[in-house]
């Protein structure tokens, strides 16, 4: 819903428009606390903030396992220990995030292949540099420039306090891999959600960038407060010729998340031989959000799936492909 833009002070003298608006808002805001008290009592797997410059994926307690690139070990997400990612983040919204306490991490830059990891020597080289914890500082200039001996000196002692440092003769074999925000653990997710909350309602927060003038939506597989159920959409089907036998397509249009997708893919596979499954989404809805799994900026485009034994149970019996994207 858009932002009423009656004060407080003056509700008493609003006309019934803006009163319709400041009570759709205030519903808004029992959905968005109703999602915490869920997620904190395991009752939501997972729900998704989707505001119009970025994205938050909440996962808690069932929303299934899922492999980190920074310790290669499978993780689960529970109650007690739930995780976050925002998508995209940009400066002014990471100095809001700090500077009311909230800590987070910052996806690592990506190396290109077959290139020499030049950070990690340089920093055996600086008496044991601690782990990267927050957004990365780019010399101004370019890879030509050359800094002073006093600016690097500098840098040098940014990467000691935990800082991510490229230095300028770095970029030509790195790239920023997302500006992805990875948050984990019970007090930081909730420390993110409540910050996000007086920022969207344009409470008084420091350093809190301009409101967006609507309220984002939020998106979840399990029933909450003041939600109205999405159903999927049969947006088109269509019949084309093939080899031996016609193709049948579907195209189906809503929200989806990863669980949904997978119980889609299972009973297809029930129903049929063998078939295939694209998926599309907006740039800013997907882009980061793999950012902290081996799949780093890629997502999966499309899965092929073709029975290989008739009436097998078995994993063996099926053979799956799996393409993809950027």
């Amino acid at each position: 819903p858009p932002m009423p833009s009656t004060p407080l002070a003056q509700s008493l003298n609003s006309t019934p428009e803006e009163r319709a608006a400041r009570r759709r808002v205030e519903e808004w805001d029992e959905a968005y606390r109703s999602l915490e008290v869920l997620l904190r009592q395991g009752m939501v797997p997972t729900f998704t903030i989707l505001a119009d410059r970025f994205s938050v994926a909440v996962f808690g307690d069932g929303a299934g396992p899922w492999k980190s690139s920074r310790t290669g070990s499978m993780q689960q997400p529970t109650r007690d220990s739930p995780c976050a990612v925002l998508f995209p983040s940009r400066d002014e919204f990471r100095t809001m995030l700090q500077e009311n306490h909230v800590p987070f991490e910052v996806a690592k830059i990506r190396r290109s292949p077959g290139t020499q990891d030049a950070s990690d020597s340089r920093d055996q080289q600086l008496d044991g540099a601690l782990a990267v914890r927050e957004e990365a500082l780019v010399l101004a200039g370019g890879p030509k420039a050359v800094p002073e001996l006093e600016t690097q000196s500098d840098l040098r002692e940014l990467r000691r306090d935990a800082e991510k440092v490229v230095f300028p003769e770095e970029m030509n074999s790195v790239t920023p891999m997302s500006s992805a925000l990875w948050l984990e653990g019970s007090w930081r997710v909730h420390a993110l959600l409540d910050v996000l909350r007086q920022h969207f309602l344009a409470a008084p927060l420091a350093a809190s960038p301009l409101a967006a003038p609507r309220l984002p939506r939020l998106v979840s597989p399990a029933p909450f407060a003041h939600a109205a159920v999405s159903s999927v959409e049969v947006l088109g089907t269509q019949t084309l010729p093939g080899n031996g036998q016609p193709q049948y397509t579907a195209e189906l249009g809503g929200f989806f998340f990863p669980g949904q997708v997978r119980r889609l893919l299972e009973f297809l596979r029930v129903l049929l031989p063998s078939f295939s499954c694209g998926f599309t989404a907006e740039a800013h809805h997907r882009l980061g959000i793999n950012a902290f799994t081996p799949l780093g900026t890629r997502h999966i485009e499309s899965v092929e799936c073709e029975r290989t034994q008739a009436g097998a149970d078995s994993a063996a019996g099926w053979k799956w492909e799996f393409k993809l994207g950027t």
